[in-house]
């Protein structure tokens, strides 16, 4: 990557690799990539004039679709590579909260909800159309345990993690575990846990030894994580201060030859400028998205390589 980088940056002619030391630096830039900035609304269109109203959960679909539960419009949106922003099914009969979560996976979309795991399903006919499939109360976060079968993840009652088969049928998976907040399979196939008290900690199930072992310490205020290319764990993490609000994303690297079971925090991001009240983040290879309840946007962040001389000259890719 670094050689290829050096290629652009001689072919561009914006740096003498003769006469210049060459630096390259990575920053975090962020922007809008759907709603408007502290406008609430229901609009579809492009993102110069969609609106969203308090955004709770997202999700990616093979294609690289994003679908966001728009909680106070009772929707389920549609938003497109482009930011483009489509209404695909209203749903005036369930009351959404910060717990509801999305999954879109395998053709079809999930919705946990404190009533029970919902799909949505398209009909050509009669457009999408929404159906109970199991009846687990107070479910929240949902995920496919892997990538080969259609078996979901999702926290639900009695401090469980539990498994639905293709039959919408469900059993516990792992130990029992207080105050279960959300759950994410890595790209590795290993099950990982948010459980909060007081405060947060991060745990795997280890085959291994059939128990819960804790991975990241304690955070205050840690709801959500996923997990990016290199498995590494990224988190949303908010304070209250006196007079303030305040949201960071935290990065923890895992320690080689660790076998996930150990990480260092190795980042961490003030966001607060772009979202005010962070809800849910997923992250795929064009960035990290954060639906914003107050701002009532969907913000993406990416990192840049900018080539530095002295000075900055220009960015190189994103």
């Amino acid at each position: 990557m670094f050689l290829k980088d050096v290629f652009l940056a001689a072919f561009s002619g914006i740096i003498d690799l003769h006469h210049n030391p060459l630096f390259l630096t990575h920053t975090m830039d962020s922007t809008v990539f759907a709603g408007k900035f502290g406008i609430k609304g229901n609009q579809d269109g492009p993102p110069s004039v969609s609106l969203l109203n308090r955004p709770v959960g997202l999700s990616f679909d093979n294609d690289g679709n994003l679908f966001v539960i728009d909680a106070d419009n009772f929707a389920i949106r549609k938003i497109n590579k482009d930011g483009s922003v489509l209404t695909i099914i209203n749903i005036a009969d369930i009351v959404f909260s910060h717990t509801t979560k999305i999954l879109a996976h395998d053709g079809s979309i999930y919705l946990a909800h404190p009533m029970g795991i919902h799909k949505i399903h398209e009909r050509t006919d009669k457009g999408h159309t929404i159906t109970l499939i199991s009846e687990i109360d107070y479910s929240s976060h949902i995920c496919p345990l892997s990538e080969r079968h259609s078996h979901y993840l999702v926290v639900g009652r009695e401090h469980h993690v539990l498994e639905i088969d293709n039959n919408a049928n469900h059993s516990y998976f792992g130990t029992e575990l207080n105050f279960l907040e959300d759950v994410a399979v890595n790209h590795a196939g290993i099950v990982f846990v948010s459980v909060s008290s007081f405060q947060t900690i991060i745990c795997m199930w280890s085959s291994e030894f059939k128990k819960w072992i804790q991975v990241i310490g304690k955070s205050v205020n840690l709801r959500t994580f996923s997990f990016n290319g290199n498995d590494d764990i990224v988190t949303i993490s908010t304070e209250h201060p006196p007079g303030g609000h305040s949201a960071y994303l935290l990065w923890f690297r895992r320690i080689e030859g660790s076998d996930f079971q150990s990480y260092v925090h190795t980042r961490t991001i003030n966001i607060s400028f772009q979202c005010l009240l962070p809800d849910d983040l997923v992250i795929n290879n064009t960035g990290l998205y954060v639906c914003d309840n107050a701002t009532h946007t969907i913000v993406r962040f990416y990192f840049i390589k900018v080539w530095s001389s002295g000075k900055i000259y220009r960015v190189i890719s994103n």
